[in-house]
C-alpha cells in the first residue's frame, strides 16, 4: 500500500532545504511512497494548496539543485503569539487539511517555535485518532536549538543537538566574505563594521567572529549587562588597529556586531514589523550605518560596514576558504536519518546533528527536547572574553569539525607585511652626515 508523506516548510529558509526532503524521497524511493509538497507552509491549512512532488520537481533547468524550498516557507503560526497554545480554529484545521490529503506522514523544518508547533500538532493529530505522523527536520541558520547543556531528560543529556541545519552555510559564507574584505581595510586602512541576522542568540557571531578572524565581536545575549558604549568602541577599535599595524604592516581591524546585540544611542528594531511570533524585526542595516555614521560624526573615525542577511540563507558564493560542502553532506544525511524512521514506523522525532569526539554524527531525538532554545550562554565551554570581546579557541575546538577541520591563517590571505621607509628621516640622516 502506498504511503503518502507531506512536506512543509516553517519560518525563515536555509539554502540546502530541497536537499533534505530530496535525499529523503532518494532513501525511500518513489514505489511505495508519493509525496507533496505544502504551499508556504502552514497556509496550506488554510488554501489547500499542494505541489505533487517528484524528484525532478527539486531541479532547475540546469540540474543543480537550488536553494531555499521550491513549494514556499511561511512564518504562519498555529499558536497564540508569544505562547505554545494552539488557536483552536487553526489546529483543527491542520486535522481537517490531513485527514482531506489522506496524509500518513507529515515532514516538517523549522526552527524552536515552528518545532515546538509541529509537536503540538502531532500530538493532536494522535488525540483525534489521526494515522498522520509526524517528524521534524532541524532547521535554523541561527544554530541555537538543543536546549541547557547539562540537562538530563529521559535517558537524553543536552545538549540535544549541537548545531542545525543551515548554520554551517550561514558562518561560512559570513566568515569568506570577511576574510576577502580584509583587503578593503588592508587598502584604505579603516576597520570593516559586519552587521549581520543571527537572532537573540551568539552562535553566527562566534562563528563568524572565530572563522573569520574578527578582531572585535560585540556579542549580543547582554541579558544584565548594558549596551556597548560607543566611545569604549571607538577606542577599542583604534587600539587593534595599532596592534595589527606592528604585526601586520597596515592599520586593519575587523569588527562583527550580531543584529541580537546592544549599541547606546543605537536603535535598530522596529516597532511597526512584527512577525506572527511577536519577534520585533531588527535591521542589522541600520545598526551597520547607524554605528558608522555615529562613529565618524562623534569620534573621528571612519568605517566601512558590510551587512548580511537573507544572504546567509540562500547564497552559495564565495565558497572558499571554507567549503559548503559540509552544510551539503548534514542536509543529505538529515534527510536520510528521517527516511529510516519512517521506514521503522517511528515518529515525534526530530533530527540531530552532533559533534562529539571530532566526528560529525547525525540522528534522531524527541521532538521536545531537540527544539529546546540553547544559548552560548549554557555551554559549560567559556567561548567568548568579555573584556577582550574575541571569540576564545574553545569555540574552534567545538565547532571545527563542520569547517574543514579548523581556521585558515589569516597571514597566508594578507599580503606580505611591507618594510616601510620614511623619505624625511632619511633626508635628515643624510645633512647630519
Amino acid at each position: 500500500m502506498v504511503e503518502k508523506i507531506g512536506f512543509v516548510g516553517l519560518g525563515g529558509h536555509i539554502l540546502r532545504q530541497n536537499e533534505v526532503f530530496r535525499a529523503l524521497m532518494k532513501e525511500l524511493g518513489t514505489g511505495d511512497y508519493e509525496f507533496i509538497g505544502l504551499e508556504e507552509g502552514f497556509k496550506a491549512f488554510e488554501t489547500g494548496r499542494v505541489y505533487p512532488l517528484t524528484l525532478e520537481s527539486f531541479l532547475n533547468s540546469n540540474q543543480k539543485v537550488t536553494a531555499g524550498l521550491s513549494f514556499g516557507f511561511s512564518r504562519y503560526s498555529l499558536t497564540f503569539p508569544e505562547t505554545i497554545v494552539p488557536v483552536p480554529k487553526k489546529i483543527e484545521k491542520g486535522h481537517e487539511f490531513v485527514e482531506a490529503a489522506d496524509l500518513d506522514w507529515l515532514v516538517g523544518c523549522g526552527g524552536d517555535d515552528h518545532g515546538r508547533q509541529l509537536k503540538i500538532l502531532g500530538d493532536y493529530l494522535k488525540e483525534r485518532g489521526s494515522k498522520c505522523k509526524v517528524l521534524v527536520a532541524n532547521k535554523t541558520m541561527d544554530g541555537d536549538l538543543g536546549g541547557i547543556d547539562g540537562e538530563r531528560v529521559n535517558g537524553y543529556v543536552a545538549p540535544f543537538t549541537d548545531t542545525t541545519n543551515g548554520f554551517v552555510a550561514a558562518v561560512s559564507l559570513l566568515a569568506n566574505n570577511m576574510l576577502q574584505a580584509y583587503h578593503d581595510a588592508w587598502t584604505n586602512g579603516v576597520p570593516v563594521i559586519v552587521t549581520h541576522f543571527g537572532e537573540d542568540t551568539n552562535f553566527v557571531a562566534f562563528g563568524a567572529g572565530w572563522y573569520g578572524w574578527a578582531d572585535l565581536v560585540y556579542a549580543g545575549e547582554l541579558d544584565g549587562r548594558p549596551a556597548w558604549k560607543l566611545n569604549e568602541m571607538a577606542d577599542d577599535i583604534r587600539r587593534v588597529q595599532s596592534e595589527n599595524r606592528k604585526k601586520y604592516g597596515r592599520p586593519i581591524a575587523m569588527i562583527v556586531i550580531p543584529e541580537g546585540s546592544r549599541i547606546e544611542g543605537v536603535n535598530h528594531i522596529s516597532e511597526n514589523l512584527i512577525d506572527p511570533h511577536r519577534h520585533k524585526k531588527k535591521h542589522p542595516e541600520v545598526l551597520a550605518a547607524e554605528v558608522k555614521e555615529k562613529l565618524a560624526t562623534y569620534h573621528n573615525l571612519s568605517a566601512h560596514t558590510m551587512t548580511f542577511t537573507y544572504e546567509l540563507r540562500t547564497f552559495t558564493q564565495p565558497n572558499r576558504p571554507y567549503s559548503l560542502r559540509k552544510d551539503r553532506e548534514l542536509a543529505i544525511e538529515t534527510g536520510k536519518v528521517l527516511a529510516r524512521a519512517i521506514r521503522e514506523g517511528q515518529d515525534d522525532l526530530e533530527s540531530t546533528i552532533w559533534v562529539r569526539g571530532g566526528n560529525v554524527e547525525v540522528g534522531l531525538a524527541p521532538i521536545d527536547l531537540v527544539t529546546r532554545k540553547r544559548f552560548t550562554k549554557y555551554s559549560k565551554f567559556p567561548w567568548y572574553d568579555w573584556e577582550t570581546k574575541k571569540v576564545r579557541p574553545e569555540f574552534g575546538r567545538y565547532y571545527d569539525p563542520l569547517f574543514n577541520g579548523g581556521r585558515v591563517e589569516l597571514e597566508k590571505l594578507l599580503p606580505r607585511k611591507p618594510q616601510v621607509v620614511n623619505v624625511y628621516s632619511q633626508q635628515m640622516a643624510s645633512v647630519g652626515k
